[in-house]
């Protein structure tokens, strides 16, 4: 009876001691599953970081450009105002870009399909205004 008791107390210190590293296990996991996707979101981060880095550089050379041909009277206004509305146009687009590749990381951190379609709707709107105009 006595020896029962004791293998009783030890089999309940085991499964005591098996939760305990269950549920840190657990932990772990999770801990390990965050971590990746903070990664892949810095990774995102820096990805978007360095296209816009670009995009800016390669925008600020085409004013350049245009200022240089303005100076030399290469161009007609009708021309430099021609070319001034397909910059803004292409800047709407480089706006609905941007904005997709914030909803793609929204997307990656959200569960909710109605923000989802929300965001879808958005975008579709933005995107028709930057291409009529």
């Amino acid at each position: 009876m006595e020896r029962l008791a004791m293998i009783d107390a030890q089999l309940k210190q085991s499964e005591k001691r098996k939760n305990e590293i269950s549920a840190e296990v657990n932990k772990n996991r999770e801990l390990l599953q965050s971590q990746a996707q903070i990664k892949r979101n810095i990774d995102d981060n820096i990805d978007y970081r360095k296209k816009k880095a670009e995009v800016e550089e390669l925008a600020q050379q085409i004013e350049n450009y245009e200022q240089k041909i303005i100076q030399t009277g290469d161009m007609s206004a009708a021309e430099v105002n021609l070319k001034k509305a397909m910059d803004e146009k292409q800047a709407l687009v480089s706006e609905v870009i941007e904005i997709w590749q914030f909803l793609t990381l929204f997307v990656h951190i959200s569960n909710n399909s109605l923000n989802l379609f929300l965001w879808l709707q958005i975008l579709y709107q933005m995107y028709s205004i930057a291409i009529t105009k």
